[in-house]
């Protein structure tokens, strides 16, 4: 075969495949854009989609922020001081701990009621009172002094306040979430993996939705919660691969 017979072959042959292409990025943000120095640009005429291959990350998201709660001390006199919690991933009985901790010893415990769902708070010689936000991960009532004693909070537990990490991309459509048109790329639960451990989701196979573009020079991504509420993975590196292709 002559030089130009093998090269009109190997026109043919790329022209006959279909597009395909794997986009690789890392960020230490869940909000973030791929930049493409050179637009990409595909065929009017042709259809292409999009699906998520990998997603790896630490699992570093803080179930408790700089949430507060005051504490009464019967036995100085009834004095009020306000102490505030280091930010972090805590069980319910750390978090107990650590409230003893930040309190100088004061006898503060917190217990889980797991079948119940809920919070046990023990109290000696102290009254204490929550936060709105340590209320609300506790089940306990806001603005409420809780004395001496044994107490069940009102409410259930809410320690995971991320339930769902959902992967948005703007250069997708076709999606409803919740029956809300989306541009939802995937969705999986955060407790597959505790706190502190690698969390890696592969797609086998991934989920291809449609693209709303044929000229590509950015893709905005959003990692976000259930409330469409940025989660913020505490500068550890988010890995993802993304399968652009022809359908």
């Amino acid at each position: 075969m002559d030089n130009l017979s093998e090269t009109l072959k190997n026109l043919d042959n790329k022209l006959s495949s279909k597009f395909s292409t794997t986009i690789k990025t890392n960020s230490t943000t869940s909000e973030f854009n791929i930049k493409f120095p050179i637009p990409l640009i595909l065929n009017n005429s042709l259809n292409y989609e999009l699906g998520l291959l990998w997603f790896s990350t630490y699992n570093a998201i803080y179930n408790i922020g700089a949430y507060t709660f005051t504490i009464v001390d019967e036995k100085e006199g009834a004095t009020f001081e306000i102490f505030k919690l280091t930010p972090g991933a805590y069980e319910i009985s750390e978090i107990g701990l650590e409230m003893k901790s930040k309190s100088g010893g004061k006898d503060i415990v917190l217990e889980p009621k797991i079948s119940l769902h809920k919070c046990l708070l023990k109290l000696v010689g102290v009254h204490i009172e929550f936060s709105k936000e340590l209320a609300d991960v506790l089940g306990f009532k806001e603005a409420k002094v809780y004395p001496p004693g044994t107490h069940l909070g009102e409410r259930m537990v809410n320690i995971n306040s991320v339930s769902d990490i959902n992967i948005e991309c703007d250069l997708i459509e076709g999606c409803y979430n919740n029956g809300v048109s989306s541009n939802l790329l995937y969705s999986f639960p955060s407790n597959t993996v505790p706190s502190g451990y690698k969390l890696t989701e592969r797609m086998n196979p991934p989920i291809y939705i449609p693209i709303n573009r044929k000229q590509i020079s950015n893709i905005h991504i959003r990692i976000v919660d259930q409330n469409d509420k940025i989660i913020n993975f505490n500068g550890e590196n988010i890995s993802m691969y993304l399968h652009l292709r022809q359908v």
